[in-house]
């Protein structure tokens, strides 16, 4: 493995134009960084149910983190603007990346192969030198501190196949359970339990493919939810005692129900499954609240409080909802739920309340077909050709941003922000003409940068961790087995 070296380091930087602008190596005799601090704790946890049935930290001790993530940038001085001070002066928050090139030149935005990147960061006080004494011609040197919201390290990903069991179908949904538990020893960590949606092979139950052990290896579930020929919409699961198991809710596509099983941590192929009836076929599933398992049908969108034991009322009479997205989990956001899907429409509500608020999309939008909120509440928003991006919540039309065309034929299936930092994106593209869909990533939310792809028939929905730079895509059927592709470094 090659070691870094500092000629193969640049500081890059959205000072100079602002955020979603773009990020440039710092014209500002811009010569490296220094003291980068990352806080860490170690903890000790026990775990309790809160209100909502998640998990939660009933003891939290050992030492605590020693403040937000810190950079120091140092430069010369020019005869030209400091990009930082006019950021300072402004009170911009900025977007620092320690990008490392292992071949060519270090001004090409696309050469990087690993990247620590510093998010939403605030400007400190700057510390100049003075001139030499001996007026030795020593360049004037300064240094600016940065605090940042996040931090993360970011390593040039590629696609590989991910080998399901063997079944002409097509895949259509994929979650993982990605809660993390400290000090719990039976849990088997985040993103390692599994389970795929998929359609039934003619004259067959739909058969559910799990994994135990982060997609490693795939075995079909011991039962299957639903009959002969009904497809497995989609799939949510949750945790529901850290230390035994959690349980599974598949939504039947074909008829009117979904259904949900419990399972152990040692064995979650072994589910036994209870059929709930529900109003209209299903389309998607969101859970991210135990206590607000959402249901999106051809009826409207439904709520159950207890897991899909049963239905307790209608949020919405909608009927063009296909797909859910969350506020990322932090204090200093409103925790709404996305609703989204057909005729530009797109819904929200806050968590734990049965008011649905009527939001608005791009002007010629069409269908949503994937969303992601970031940290600072933007919103990344896919239909059936583009990339869309809105600066006030999706409030006015005019908020939305088209930001990358895809084409015709090429809906957005999936957006992952990279530990909801709202430049840093994954997107899943899929392609009905010839079927040969495609994942991009950016990391600036400017330069877009085509992943080398595998063959495929077509992608249909994305799992994107939020403990790392991992992303599931699965698709259709190749004629022997569905389609399913894991991007990793």
């Amino acid at each position: 493995m090659a070691i870094i070296k500092r000629n193969q380091a640049a500081i890059w930087s959205n000072a100079q134009n602002g955020k979603f602008e773009g990020y440039e190596p710092l014209g500002i005799g811009s010569f490296g960084s220094e003291d980068a601090t990352i806080p860490g704790a170690g903890q000790d946890s026990t775990y309790v149910q809160d209100e909502n049935g998640n998990p939660v930290l009933a003891v939290l001790a050992d030492t605590p983190p020693g403040g937000p993530p810190s950079l120091t940038l140092n430069f010369f001085e020019q005869y030209a603007k400091n990009f930082l001070r006019t950021a300072r002066a402004r009170g911009q928050k900025v977007g620092v990346q320690m990008r490392f090139n292992q071949y060519g030149v270090l001004s090409n935005p696309v050469g990087w192969n690993k990247i620590f990147h510093y998010g939403e960061g605030i400007i400190g006080d700057e510390t100049r030198s003075g001139a030499a004494i001996d007026y030795s011609g020593e360049g004037l040197r300064g240094s600016m501190p940065v605090n940042f919201k996040t931090e993360f390290e970011y390593i040039r990903p590629e696609l590989t196949a991910v080998t399901l069991p063997a079944v002409v179908a097509d895949a259509l949904d994929v979650y993982f359970i990605g809660a993390v538990l400290k000090d719990v020893t039976a849990y088997p960590g985040p993103d390692q339990v599994g389970f795929v949606a998929q359609q039934a092979a003619s004259g067959a139950a739909a058969k559910m493919p799990v994994t135990a052990n982060g997609g490693s290896s795939w075995s079909n579930a011991d039962a299957d939810p639903f009959g002969t020929d009904e497809h497995i919409q989609s799939v949510r699961a949750f945790v529901i005692n850290p230390n035994t198991g959690g349980r599974v809710v598949a939504q039947n596509g074909s008829a009117a129900e979904i259904a949900w099983a419990d399972f152990n941590w040692s064995d979650p192929t072994a589910l036994t499954w209870t059929t709930v009836a529900t109003t209209g076929n299903g389309k998607a599933l969101g859970w991210r609240y135990y206590k607000e398992l959402l249901i999106a049908t051809a009826s409207g969108v439904y709520l159950s409080k207890d897991g899909g034991e049963s239905i307790d009322s209608t949020l919405s009479s909608n009927t063009n909802i296909t797909g859910f997205a969350f506020t990322p989990d932090d204090p200093n956001l409103e925790p709404y739920v996305y609703m989204f899907g057909a005729s530009n429409t797109l819904l929200r509500k806050l968590k734990g309340s049965s008011n649905v608020e009527t939001l608005v999309g791009p002007s010629g939008g069409g269908a949503f077909t994937a969303l992601a909120v970031a940290a600072d509440g933007t919103l990344w928003a896919g239909n059936g050709t583009t990339l869309y991006r809105s600066s006030d919540g999706g409030t006015t039309a005019a908020g939305w941003t088209a930001v990358k065309a895809f084409g015709t034929g090429k809906p957005v299936v999936g957006i992952g922000l990279m530990k909801n930092d709202p430049e840093f994106l994954t997107v899943a593209v899929d392609d009905s003409t010839p079927g040969d869909g495609s994942v991009w990533i950016s990391a600036d939310s400017v330069t877009f940068e085509l992943i080398t792809n595998l063959t495929n028939d077509g992608w249909n929905k994305c799992y994107f961790s939020q403990v790392d730079q991992t992303m599931y895509v699965v698709g259709d059927d190749d004629s022997t087995r569905p389609l399913m592709a894991k991007l990793a470094p």
